[in-house]
């Protein structure tokens, strides 16, 4: 993860900013020159970035395709967007997400705005897990959240990986943990916006998940068992199991009562547990680094976890 900063009162330098972080824009900008600023900061992953952006002039551009998904959450001032047919106008408060696919054109008051990009590629994957669709056909339009209790969904999730995963240097060193925060926003974005890989899950003369036989489980399992380590999804184990995303998580309710990702959590602490109990405090080993390195964002909610499955606290293992 990198953490940057941009203080600019160059318009050009701003505008090659726009097109290295996001898309080609062609700025028209109103008003005196000498009052220009934008100030921006980042957290910047692998997969995603979150960018705190000031503009202090209005103005207005054309737009390329995005190519990944991005989300805006205006803070003060206002943007008004359009592509193909739609258009939205957000004002403190309001949330819209892009069509990552679809040139438009955008107008905006000085503004004061939080900025997501998550990988088009990956959210679609998430999308493809979730409700069965193929990844290439899980497709956003620019809209807003469905709701409210939505909206608030989207922004807590933000706030949460930025101000309690992204915080911890250590835990983000992590690619699972990383892997985890992205997932996070995917599955949050999937289910506050609207799109295709929702209106399967809600479609009633959809395909059923199908059935899975104890075999379907048990490669799941031994892939699972074998790749732990790794960043692994849905489609991946599915794909070793022989069987769609859908039927999997059909098979694993119905053989094991959890799903393949449950699974996967258990193994994981499992990994944990025997890390912590070789590590050693005296060379410097420590419950969070074991943690985060099997993907386990938030030490306090695995401790709670920990003590339901092993009867006491990581640290008291870490110590024996």
């Amino acid at each position: 993860m990198r953490r940057t900063e941009l203080d600019t009162t160059d318009p050009d330098m701003a505008r090659q900013w726009i097109a290295d972080a996001y898309t080609e824009v062609a700025p028209r900008l109103s008003g005196d020159l000498a009052d220009f600023r934008m100030r921006v900061t980042s957290l910047v992953t692998d997969r995603f970035r979150i960018d705190d952006l000031v503009h202090t002039m209005r103005g207005e551009t054309d737009t390329a395709p995005y190519q990944s998904l991005v989300v805006h959450r205006v803070r003060s001032g206002c943007s008004r967007t359009a592509m193909g047919s739609r258009s939205t106008t957000c004002r403190a408060g309001d949330i819209s997400l892009m069509d990552p696919c679809r040139a438009g054109t955008s107008a905006w008051d000085p503004i004061d705005l939080e900025s997501v990009a998550l990988d088009l590629r990956g959210v679609q994957v998430v999308g493809a897990e979730l409700s069965g669709l193929p990844a290439d056909r899980v497709r956003f339009g620019l809209c807003e959240p469905l709701d409210g209790a939505l909206r608030s969904y989207w922004a807590r999730t933000v706030d949460h990986v930025r101000y309690h995963v992204l915080v911890d240097e250590q835990v983000v060193a992590s690619p699972l943990v990383r892997a985890e925060a992205f997932r996070q926003l995917a599955t949050a974005a999937l289910a506050a916006f609207p799109n295709s890989a929702l209106d399967a899950l809600h479609d009633p003369l959809g395909p059923p998940p199908g059935n899975g036989d104890p075999a379907t489980v048990r490669r799941a399992i031994e892939f699972m068992d074998a790749n732990a380590h790794r960043e692994i999804d849905i489609t991946q184990i599915a794909a070793a199991a022989r069987i769609g995303p859908r039927g999997l998580q059909h098979a694993f309710r119905r053989h094991r009562g959890q799903s393949p990702l449950e699974y996967l959590r258990m193994v994981r602490m499992d990994a944990a547990h025997r890390d912590l109990q070789d590590a050693d405090p005296t060379r410097g080993d420590t419950v969070g680094a074991i943690v985060a390195k099997w993907g386990f964002a938030n030490p306090g909610r695995f401790a709670v976890d920990y003590r339901r499955v092993h009867g006491r606290s990581p640290s008291d293992t870490l110590r024996r």
